[in-house]
């Protein structure tokens, strides 16, 4: 592999993003680490990197991470980034933390993403089941529902009224059972009529 030293050091820019780009050069300067290559992998630096301790500010942190600084003090509350340390934030670490956080499979969005559709399919089939009969609406069935109820307890109720003349005169146990079934059939089935109907 072929590294090259780069010698033309700037200084320091008053700019906070320039000045983070600045320190990030001066950083891989002192180190002969600039990769004077196309196709080669940048192993050796990362390894510098992470064996070295790259203190910045929370405004330079923000700026490496194109965050705001309140997002990184929730990312600090969260202990996704590490904690400012005596000398300030490490940048490295802290960029590190930041990468496995966005890297870990949250679910937040994908997963809400998937309820929505998910959502938007059911209520798609619900229209088309309702549409086509399958499906109706459940305050239409509890109002028939409480309908045939009534109709069923009214015509329960009414059985006395209508056979109890004829069930005084009868004697015959049998005849007395017959009666009381056909009219009690009769009720629930709705054809309410008198007992020779």
């Amino acid at each position: 592999m072929e590294w090259c030293a780069r010698r033309d050091l700037n200084p320091q820019p008053s700019d906070p993003k320039a000045y983070a780009l600045h320190s990030t050069q001066s950083y891989l300067i002192q180190y002969n680490l600039i990769y004077c290559g196309v196709r080669r992998t940048v192993r050796p630096m990362l390894y510098h990197l992470s064996r070295q301790k790259l203190i910045g500010t929370k405004q330079q942190l923000a700026v490496i991470l194109n965050l705001s600084q309140r997002r990184i003090t929730d990312l600090i509350a969260a202990k996704i980034i590490p904690p400012r340390g005596k000398r300030g934030f490490d940048l490295v670490a802290s960029v590190k933390g930041y990468i496995a956080f966005l890297k870990k499979p949250t679910g937040n969005l994908t997963g809400e993403r998937a309820r929505l559709v998910k959502a938007q399919a059911d209520l798609r089939e619900l229209e088309l089941r309702k549409r086509t009969g399958e499906v109706v609406l459940r305050s239409a069935v509890e109002k028939q529902t409480f309908e045939l109820n009534r109709q069923a307890r009214d015509a329960m109720l009414n059985v006395p009224a209508r056979i109890s003349g004829i069930l005084a005169a009868e004697s015959d146990q049998a005849v007395v059972f017959r009666l009381l079934t056909q009219e009690i059939v009769q009720a629930m089935e709705g054809r309410v009529g008198g007992p020779g109907a």
